[in-house]
């Protein structure tokens, strides 16, 4: 059955590359990547202060969403 599904994954995959798009997945590593840089936290905490983050579904959250909220 997984077998099966890996030409239309692959598939998506190319379309997501060819068009410069990306999909949920594809924007939560994008997030990841840029609250990596030292210097993009600063910025958003310069321009959005905030004592609290607040989010919703946490129980539903995959490994990269929980650094972002650590981050």
């Amino acid at each position: 059955p997984r077998r099966a599904c890996l030409p239309v994954l692959s598939a998506w995959e190319e379309w997501l590359d060819e068009g410069d798009l990306c999909d949920v997945d594809g924007l939560t590593v994008r997030v990841a990547d840029l609250l990596r840089d030292p210097g993009t936290v600063e910025r958003a905490r310069a321009a959005f202060p905030a004592d609290h983050v607040l989010v919703d579904e946490v129980q539903d959250s995959d490994p990269v969403q929980s650094e972002i909220v650590l981050l």
